[in-house]
């Protein structure tokens, strides 16, 4: 009686509607959240005792009950376990035969990799993890100075007891400090085989693991020291233990060198990642005396690349803006004749170190991390000609021409009525 004046198309879509419940009743195979242990964090090392295995450490989160919620002071949010394998699945399950629950990758946010892991290749370890529907698209990859068992250990938070939002606001530091960058494994894994430029990942360390400073002042323009270091060597007392700071620089999967944090400003601003950023100089009116700015900028990098006898001419125009946040009480920055001096300096300052950071990925990594082949291949009309001339061989031949537009919006004065 139901299908009485229902025309024969609508009585169809009923009947196959009927019987697409009947196949979607069924939930034997489905398993509680509570059954799984969360991994937010996984490490990798070499073994010491067999080099065809590798050191896998995990961390994951301890579930905590609503009522231990104010009485959880001091108490440590995840725990770890590390076990040696020969490959990452093998470690995952070992590991799921001693935990009382099974591993579950969804929520991993970070994978970190010794520095001697990135300098021997990570192609195996990046393809199988990308491979791996059981992964995050997005989670971030981090190259650790230390052992990235020993790093994960050391790194207790302390202003964010959610480990996973922690990771994720350390690793996105990089848009007010200016220090480090994005390093999404997804991106990672797309530039190691791209024709256009090469990845990185950003460096991590614990505190006074590496307090030797091999990065010489004279690499940059001599100003106060901003962050021309790596993670590892900040000078600084307290927790946390551990420190982000720098770039790890690739030649598809290896691992060829380093960038400071300083260093690693003038990468964002290349690339149009940069967001803010306070930088120090002498104060051209006072040399004794320091002045700090807070520098955001004004539009996006414009970079145009060109050929001159095959060889790549890469130009780069950066906009700038300024403010004052420390001054000499004895100069008038309020004028405009000083202002014009002070963004003359600092135009100086920044063009002439851009243009050794990036003179310093050519010729000393012969990797073009910030992505100019993009722009390169625009001067060639067909894919087997761009393919000719190799771009990432002859990135090492390039003339950088560097000119960066500093605008000071404020001069830091405060007027009181």
């Amino acid at each position: 009686l139901i299908l009485i004046g229902v025309n024969m198309k609508n009585l169809y879509l009923v009947i196959i509607s009927i019987l697409c419940f009947l196949f979607l009743t069924g939930c034997a195979d489905q398993k509680e959240i509570n059954e799984y242990a969360y991994v937010v964090t996984m490490g990798i090392d070499k073994s010491k005792t067999n080099s065809d295995n590798i050191v896998v450490t995990f961390e994951f989160v301890v579930p905590i009950s609503i009522d231990e919620g104010n009485s959880s002071e001091g108490k440590k949010f995840t725990s770890t376990t590390t076990v040696e394998a020969p490959s990452i699945h093998s470690a995952i399950s070992l590991v799921n035969t001693y935990v009382s629950k099974e591993l579950n990758l969804a929520h991993n946010k970070i994978i970190v990799f010794s520095e001697d892991m990135a300098f021997d290749g990570l192609q195996s370890y990046v393809s199988t993890i990308s491979n791996d529907r059981n992964f995050r698209t997005n989670m971030y990859i981090v190259i650790s100075k230390c052992t990235a068992k020993e790093y994960i250990e050391n790194n207790n938070p302390e202003l964010e007891k959610n480990p996973s939002k922690f990771y994720e606001q350390l690793l996105s530091s990089y848009e007010y400090s200016g220090l480090t960058s994005n390093s999404y494994f997804l991106w990672h894994s797309l530039y190691s085989s791209s024709r256009y430029s090469q990845p990185t990942a950003s460096i991590v360390n614990i505190s006074g693991k590496d307090n030797q400073n091999t990065f010489s002042q004279s690499d940059l323009l001599n100003k106060p020291n901003d962050g021309n270091y790596i993670a590892g060597q900040i000078t600084k007392s307290g927790k946390p233990e551990t420190e982000i700071m720098g770039l790890a620089v690739f030649q598809e999967y290896k691992q060829v060198g380093e960038l400071t944090g300083e260093e690693t400003l003038y990468f964002l601003i290349s690339n149009n990642t940069f967001k803010e950023n306070y930088y120090t100089i002498y104060d051209p009116f006072s040399i004794n005396n320091e002045i700090a700015f807070k520098l955001v900028p004004a539009k996006k990098t414009k970079i145009d690349v060109a050929f001159i006898d095959g060889m790549p001419l890469i130009k780069i125009k950066a906009y700038i803006n300024a403010r004052i946040t420390s001054i000499n009480p004895d100069i008038d920055y309020s004028n405009s004749e000083n202002l014009k001096i002070l963004e003359r300096e600092l135009e100086y300052i920044i063009e002439t170190n851009m243009k050794s950071c990036l003179y310093k990925t050519s010729l000393d990594f012969n990797s073009d991390i910030v992505g100019f082949g993009r722009y390169a291949a625009k001067n060639f009309n067909t894919w087997d000609e761009w393919e000719k001339i190799d771009w990432l061989s002859i990135y090492k031949y390039s003339y950088f021409y560097v000119d960066v537009d500093v605008s000071i919006r404020r001069s830091g004065l405060v007027f009181i009525e």
